[in-house]
């Protein structure tokens, strides 16, 4: 399934992506609309972030560089069987504010198992309030929806096993050199490499969904870099694939197989991968709160996903926050 923003029209620019001249009149043929309606919705692609359209007298149109357009069909070719009947459907989605809120407005129905990719996010959400932003088309924002027969408390390290899933998907496609950071950041030695934003609503006693959020740079963007205020680096960068269907269908199949397995399992089959991509263990680090910023050494995470601290001599457990290095050495 395929929704299109108003904005929007993925029609012309799949016409474009090949980033070859094509004129006016053909685009127009092509796409059952008006030179006129062609022009301006040239301008009006032109105005998002990472699309950049040349027109050149006598030659036309072209994208200043080649375009991989998602699509719902590629992306569910990577699935295995099993996978492609846990989810119900795949949307794509041209335009949105972020793909876990679209998930969140949903009703119940569509929450047990479906997915929401988009091409441009306008707010798209990270930890603490944080928006992560990205150039149309340049990056991997999607969001799955999934109902486990599992009490709330018991999805609490569902974030940590997403992080883990997912790095290494990453390294089997080539990028060795990512690490994790608690709780569910992906990062290198040059910046954030992904996010995660784990979102879960309930009965105490069960049902519950859990909308899986992940943000994944892929190729360098300036939009990204301008909007976040920290190192960011790309899956480009590491030597790892970027063809956006494939890695999208790669990481859909995984979650999915991760959501059917951790009601038997749990977090526990995930906890050595973790702690041996951790980057911070052993490192001085500050945890930053809502209301305090704690400054100690990281022992490592919890059987249960918390993460431990040696505080003057103490070891405690804690389960929210954000770490961080630079305040640590500040």
């Amino acid at each position: 399934m395929t929704t299109q923003s108003p904005s929007v029209n993925l029609t012309l620019l799949r016409l474009l992506a090949d980033a070859q001249f094509h004129s006016g009149e053909w685009l127009a043929q092509q796409s059952g609309r008006t030179r006129s309606a062609i022009w301006k919705q040239i301008q009006t692609l032109n105005a998002l972030p990472g699309i950049q359209i040349d027109a050149v007298t006598g030659r036309g149109y072209r994208l200043h560089e080649p375009l991989t357009l998602l699509d719902a069909d590629k992306i569910l070719s990577y699935l295995q069987d099993d996978n492609r009947h846990r989810l119900t459907q795949c949307h794509v989605l041209a335009a949105t504010t972020s793909t876990n809120a679209i998930a969140a407005d949903q009703p119940p129905d569509l929450l047990r198992g479906n997915a929401w990719f988009a091409e441009y996010q306008t707010a798209g959400r990270g930890r603490r309030g944080r928006q992560w932003l990205g150039g149309f088309a340049q990056n991997l924002p999607f969001s799955l929806a999934y109902q486990f027969d599992l009490p709330m408390a018991q999805l609490t390290g569902l974030s940590i096993a997403v992080s883990t899933v997912i790095l290494q998907i990453l390294h089997q496609q080539g990028a060795q050199c990512i690490g994790l950071k608690w709780p569910n950041d992906l990062i290198t030695e040059n910046g954030k490499l992904a996010g995660i934003l784990v979102e879960v609503n309930g009965e105490t006693t069960g049902p519950s969904t859990a909308i899986i959020g992940v943000g994944l740079n892929l190729k360098a963007d300036s939009t990204i870099t301008n909007s976040v205020d920290q190192p960011t680096t790309y899956l480009q960068a590491l030597g790892g694939g970027t063809e956006r269907n494939q890695i999208a269908g790669l990481l859909l199949d995984g979650l999915l197989q991760l959501c059917a397995d951790y009601p038997r399992h749990g977090l526990q089959p995930y906890l050595p991968v973790w702690r041996q991509y951790d980057q911070y263990r052993g490192k001085p680090v500050a945890l930053i709160g809502p209301n305090q910023t704690l400054c100690g050494i990281q022992i490592g995470l919890a059987d249960d996903g918390g993460i431990q601290l040696d505080i003057d001599g103490e070891i405690k457990t804690y389960y929210s926050g954000e770490l961080s290095l630079r305040l640590a050495m500040s």
